[in-house]
């Protein structure tokens, strides 16, 4: 049980790193000068993404807005829904948050699917993790509704723990990009392709992982209480 609540202390430092990170990335465009904000854009994303994707993805403002904004906010609300003392402390209004958490999840995977087919930074090749992650984001969402809606805590915190993985693993996927670029020499564009699928399967990997221990911690702790 020690090695499982250090997990999870560590898991939710990371994931507070990684509300930071993505939080940034989502309004950094509404809150900072736009010299600033290129500026930073170009040092965190590249020259590349900087002179073409930020102007594409701000011809869509209504989904931007949707993407940014929200997403900002889901993120947020994802990260107080996975504390313990506030879901303890506040009950109500874990449950209220967290019907919103699942419409932002909903409205986050369904404007990057849009992003991806209307404005792609990296062609069709960007269309495929996207799709991918974007779509089981959807499905974990669902999974952890109709296991909530039965009265299944257990699962249901599975589900969210996985959906909420995708949403975190778009600020893991700047995370790695800066990272690869410091290391291998390409292109921008197949940099982005690599951070976005080696982003998103750690991520939800690593969720996978704490997801397995707890429940083996569970199944064996109800194997020892009908011993």
């Amino acid at each position: 049980m020690k090695q499982i609540q250090t997990l999870a202390r560590a898991g939710y430092i990371t994931a507070c790193i990684l509300t930071v990170v993505g939080v940034y990335a989502c309004l950094s465009r509404y809150i900072l000068p736009e010299g600033v904000h290129l500026w930073l854009s170009n040092i965190l994303y590249g020259t590349d993404y900087t002179r073409d994707a930020l102007p594409a993805l701000a011809s869509k403002p209504g989904i931007e807005v949707v993407h940014r904004i929200f997403g900002a906010v889901y993120l947020i609300i994802g990260l107080m829904q996975f504390s313990k003392s506030f879901r303890r402390k506040r009950p109500q209004l874990h449950r209220t948050l967290g019907k919103i958490f699942m419409v932002f999840s909903i409205t986050g995977a369904v404007s990057g699917i849009l992003f991806a087919i209307l404005v792609p930074f990296a062609g069709v090749i960007e269309l495929i993790p996207v799709l991918l992650f974007a779509s089981f984001m959807i499905y974990a969402t669902y999974r952890a509704y109709a296991h909530i809606r039965r009265g299944e805590v257990t699962q249901h915190r599975e589900w969210v723990a996985r959906s909420y993985a995708i949403g975190l693993g778009v600020a893991s996927i700047r995370v790695v990009f800066l990272i690869l670029k410091q290391m291998i020499i390409a292109n921008d564009r197949d940099i982005l392709m690599a951070a976005f699928w080696l982003g998103w399967i750690l991520t939800l990997s690593a969720v996978e992982v704490y997801n397995q221990m707890l429940q083996a911690h569970t199944n064996k702790r109800k194997a020892k209480a009908t011993a």
